[in-house]
């Protein structure tokens, strides 16, 4: 039975380095890493369930994130039950995890898991050779690429010795994304300098000697543009993200409002609600407190804050500044309409008894505000 089970095993493992061999250069490739800890307790038989040992134990998880809907991996795990007698279960765990809405494209990615585990511990009571294992769980994202993860499940030692136990599991998850292909691309190609070439061209004029004379006119040689390449992958945008979360918490905000931006080329292509909403955010906060010499600074950042809170209502900045600065720019539009010029309506008068009869034309302030004694001529 033991030998059948690690024959499947490494067909298993086989399969999974083909699938994974065509999946490296995909939008999300990374490896995770996870350690767990873990407690549970048997229910079945009833003679190991009724005094109710507890079992502690640890859980060492390496997977391959094939796509952003599964992922496969190895683990160890141990786990002593602490009763009369005591006795440690070692597993070797081929497992398979499903996220139905996604790996790592919101707050929380809930999973479903399942997976076949070798004992590789010498027979005993309790001891079966082989393990099944299912449950689900979530990975909830803390700081990028770090994870924390939380999973509850079901454990089933086959005959003989057979027994199970019911566990809940915590740990925190690191994930390591792989460089782009299009990524080596990404870095500008150098400009040639214009260059003149000379071109020939035969003069009509005949030489004292009758040979036509050749004029070496130097034209320029048109300078080839090379532009970067876009940013196409979801993997570039984590790349440019990571970038610019660095720079803004060096301080350096010009280099880090150009890498988030960046970031957003693909929000057209792929969703990941967490970076997007997260970049708006910053961005909005770069242009209020750090790009005062920018024109219309407060409106670029109100509305980065709003693009943020459309994706993610709770993005925790966008929410802390959008309400305060709304209103600030809200009272200085107020203040700006008072401030206006007022137009003072002109009298004017007309003096007929000019000596050399001609009309002498004055102007004086209006006290009134009636339009029709503004314009009425006084006649001297």
């Amino acid at each position: 039975m033991k030998a059948v089970v690690l024959d499947k095993l490494k067909l298993w493992i086989v399969v999974l380095i083909c699938f994974s061999t065509n999946t490296v250069w995909a939008d999300i490739s990374p490896i995770s890493l996870t350690l767990f800890g873990q407690y549970g307790e048997p229910v079945y038989p009833p003679a190991l369930a009724v005094p109710a040992p507890n079992a502690f134990g640890f859980n060492i998880l390496g997977e391959w994130n094939a796509t952003s809907y599964c992922s496969f991996g190895l683990g160890f795990e141990q786990t002593t039950f602490y009763g009369a007698p005591d006795f440690t279960t070692s597993m070797l765990n081929f497992e398979g995890r499903a996220f139905p809405l996604e790996n790592e494209k919101g707050k929380f990615s809930p999973y479903v898991y399942g997976g076949v585990g070798l004992n590789l511990a010498s027979p005993a009571v309790w001891h079966g050779p082989v393990q099944l294992k299912a449950g689900i769980g979530s990975r909830i994202a803390l700081i990028p690429p770090l994870f924390l993860d939380v999973a509850v499940g079901s454990h089933w030692i086959q005959p003989p010795n057979a027994f199970q136990y019911v566990d809940i599991r915590s740990g925190l998850s690191l994930s390591f994304g792989f460089k782009d292909k299009a990524s080596a691309a990404s870095k500008p190609a150098e400009k040639p300098l214009a260059t003149t070439t000379p071109i020939s061209t035969a003069n009509s004029t005949p030489s004292p000697v009758g040979t036509p004379q050749i004029i070496w006119t130097p034209m320029p040689t048109p300078i080839l543009e090379v532009q970067a390449a876009p940013v196409t992958t979801l993997a570039q945008v984590k790349k440019y993200y990571r970038l610019g979360m660095k720079a803004f918490g060096k301080r350096n905000y010009k280099l880090a409002l150009k890498m988030l931006k960046r970031s957003l080329g693909v929000k057209e292509i792929h969703k990941a609600a967490y970076y997007y909403a997260e970049t708006y955010a910053t961005i909005g906060v770069i242009y209020q407190f750090h790009a005062s010499k920018v024109k219309d600074h407060d409106l670029k950042a109100l509305d980065n804050y709003k693009r943020a809170l459309r994706i993610d209502p709770s993005t925790k900045s966008a929410k802390t500044y959008y309400k305060k600065l709304k209103a600030k720019v809200a009272k200085q539009n107020k203040a700006k309409a008072k401030v206006k010029p007022e137009n003072t309506p002109l009298v004017l008068s007309v003096d007929i008894s000019s000596p050399d009869s001609s009309t002498v034309v004055s102007s004086e302030t209006a006290k009134g505000n009636n339009p029709a004694q503004a314009v009425t001529p006084v006649i001297k």
